[in-house]
């Protein structure tokens, strides 16, 4: 039968449809059933994914049994990460579970309480995002992002609207991290269109948040500062302290993005966000507050104001354990002294930044820190090193949609000023080689003829991929 609705696929195809369904006929009962409802797992997973899944069903108890017969029958494949098996369908055995479950009318069932798992794990997760077990939680959700992802698309397809933005709204931090921002910008207008007079306020002011957030990258303008600063009143109104600490914070970057040079009124959002922030202990948010605070004092041509200012913030970062801040504060840090001439320290910083953005995957930060590295080897007259930093940075931007304003765009004027009749094919050649490096690649080449900080030892290429420790990386930090 599978073969005959399956005359018009590619003969290779077919013969691997036909191999799946005998090696499903092994199968006992309980494994056949099992293997149909792993079809909803949208990448790997792990055990404890598929014992929550399984609950009330034919395999129920049977999981660690059941995963063991199909990993032998070459239907699962199971690897290590971390020390936890991680477990992985083929497509086309994805493709036929699914078949299976639609066949049998189980799909909907089996998706929502995958949903419900890894809403539940987005929850528990989230407690870790915001302090010392930051690295752990983003490595964790990084595992799971695929699940995650699929899971509150269907929670959105399906109208559970209070769900939904919960979850996106726990894992604020984690969408920055991983660059998804622009995904859940689009999950988020998704719910405004479909929720209609059914959202509740602090629902329809988490999905409106996400909109303005990406379009304040997007095209920043006053327009959308106001926007935001509106969402602080339904975020009172609904007890959500943090959520009003957000959206006036985010009013007055987004206020300092779209050109406007009144600075009194963006500056006096900012402050008030960080006080409100650290009155909630929550530091990331005070770092990025203070953070902008001083792109505002970069603005004005105050220095010295700002560079007190980033160092404040990483001094929040370090105290909090909030490594996602501490890179934030460390790249704008660095800049701060290469335009003041503190060469050294600046490469010190952008050292350290980039440890410490490798460690919680954020490939963002990684661009931070190559642009800081690119314009040191500028000014050294590093043609080759600095054309490979920059156009290693500029794909990162280029695949994460993450931009920062044409104000703090520095590094590029380093490289024009490097740029010569004598070297300019050179320069491009670089620029061109840089921009076929993925995040890691680039890492290790930077980090490759970098010496390290005084106390810490050069990264070689396996140790770059486990990373320095948290511990060693936070102490570097501190260091500064």
């Amino acid at each position: 039968m599978l073969v005959d609705s399956s005359r018009d696929l590619p003969e290779r195809q077919r013969t691997l449809r036909s191999t799946i369904e005998w090696s499903a006929a092994l199968l006992q009962e309980s494994q056949r059933a099992l293997l149909a409802d792993l079809g909803v797992f949208a990448q790997d997973f792990t055990l404890e994914a598929v014992e929550a899944l399984g609950a009330g069903l034919l395999w129920d108890g049977e999981a660690i049994a059941g995963l063991a017969a199909l990993v032998d029958s070459s239907l699962v494949s199971q690897r290590d990460v971390s020390g936890e098996s991680v477990f992985t369908l083929l497509a086309t055995v994805r493709e036929y579970a699914i078949g299976r479950l639609q066949n049998t009318g189980d799909e909907q069932r089996v998706r929502d309480a995958h949903a419900k798992f890894y809403s539940e794990l987005a929850r528990r997760e989230a407690l870790g995002l915001r302090g010392s077990g930051q690295k752990d939680a983003i490595a964790r959700l990084s595992l799971e992002r695929a699940n995650l992802r699929a899971g509150v698309r269907h929670l959105v397809d399906n109208g559970d609207f209070a769900t939904a933005t919960d979850v996106a709204w726990r894992l604020y931090l984690y969408w920055w991290v991983g660059a998804y921002f622009g995904e859940v910008s689009v999950w988020m207008a998704d719910v405004l269109a479909r929720g209609g007079d059914q959202l509740t306020d602090h629902q329809r002011a988490v999905a409106r948040f996400y909109v303005l957030w990406r379009e304040m990258w997007d095209s920043p303008s006053p327009t959308i500062a106001q926007e935001l600063a509106d969402l602080a009143e339904p975020f009172a109104r609904t007890g959500d302290d943090l959520g009003v600490a957000m959206a006036t914070s985010a009013a007055g970057l987004a206020q300092v993005q779209s050109g406007d040079r009144n600075f009194d009124i963006p500056a006096a959002r900012l402050r008030l966000g960080a006080e409100r922030f650290r009155a909630s202990g929550s530091f990331w948010g005070e770092v990025l507050s203070l953070v902008a605070l001083g792109r505002i004092e970069h603005l004005r041509q105050h220095p010295d104001a700002a560079l007190a200012l980033f160092r404040q913030a990483n001094e929040a970062a370090v105290t909090g354990g909030d490594g996602f801040g501490s890179t934030i504060a460390t790249h704008h840090l660095g800049r701060e002294l290469l335009a003041s001439g503190h060469v050294e320290e600046a490469r010190r910083v952008f050292h350290s930044g980039l440890l410490v953005s490798i460690g919680l995957h954020h490939d963002e930060g990684i661009a931070y820190a190559l642009e800081g590295m690119c314009a040191i080897a500028a000014l050294h007259g590093d043609v080759d090193r600095a054309g490979v930093l920059g156009g290693a940075a500029a794909s990162i931007r280029h695949r994460v949609g993450m931009y920062d304003v044409p104000e703090f765009v520095f590094h590029e004027g380093y490289l024009e000023r490097l740029r010569s009749p004598e070297n300019a094919s050179r320069l491009d050649e670089a620029l061109a080689r840089g921009r076929e490096y993925g995040a890691i690649e680039a890492a290790e080449y930077a980090l490759a003829s970098e010496p390290g900080p005084d106390d810490v030892a050069v990264v070689t290429s396996p140790e770059l991929r486990a990373v320095a420790s948290a511990r060693d990386q936070a102490r570097e930090v501190a260091a500064l």
